[in-house]
C-alpha cells in the first residue's frame, strides 16, 4: 500500500498505470477452538493466536485497499497456504522442504507472473536530486 500510495502521490502515477505484485510470506492453514468465539481477551491472550489473527487481517486488509484503488486486475498476490505447523518464519530445520514447495509454487505462478509483468519495461531511472 506504501508503494501505492507513492507512485500515485509524489510521483503522479495514473492509479490505471499501477500494477502491483505483492508477496506474502505464506497463508496458514489453521484451527481455531470454538471458545475463541465467545471468550474475551483472556482466552485469545492464553491461546496466542490473537498476533496471527490481527497480523493476517492487516495483510488482507490492505491487499483489499489495493485491489479497491486499482481494480482486482491490477494486484497480483502470492501468499500460498501451507498447513499450520509446516513452516514457521524462524525455523531453518525444513529448509529442503520449503525450498521444494517454492519451487512448485514458482512454477504454478509463473503463467500468470510472466503475463502480466514480463512485457512491461520500465522507463530508465533518474534521480530527482542530482
Amino acid at each position: 500500500m506504501v508503494a501505492v500510495v507513492e507512485a500515485c502521490g509524489p510521483l503522479a502515477v495514473p492509479l490505471s498505470n499501477i500494477f502491483v505484485l505483492s508477496i506474502g510470506t505464506s497463508d496458514a492453514v489453521t484451527h481455531r477452538h470454538s471458545r475463541l468465539n465467545k471468550g474475551g481477551i483472556l482466552s485469545w491472550a492464553r491461546s496466542g493466536d490473537a498476533v496471527d489473527v490481527i497480523m493476517r487481517g492487516q495483510s488482507i486488509g490492505v491487499n483489499n485497499q489495493a485491489q479497491f484503488l486499482l481494480g482486482k486486475d491490477h494486484v497480483t498476490r502470492l501468499d500460498p497456504k501451507v498447513a499450520a505447523s509446516e513452516f514457521s518464519l524462524d525455523g531453518a530445520q525444513k529448509a529442503e522442504d520449503l525450498i521444494g514447495k517454492a519451487a512448485h509454487i514458482s512454477r504454478r505462478f509463473l503463467p500468470d507472473f510472466q503475463a502480466r509483468f514480463l512485457d512491461h519495461l520500465a522507463p530508465s531511472y533518474t534521480p530527482l536530486h542530482k
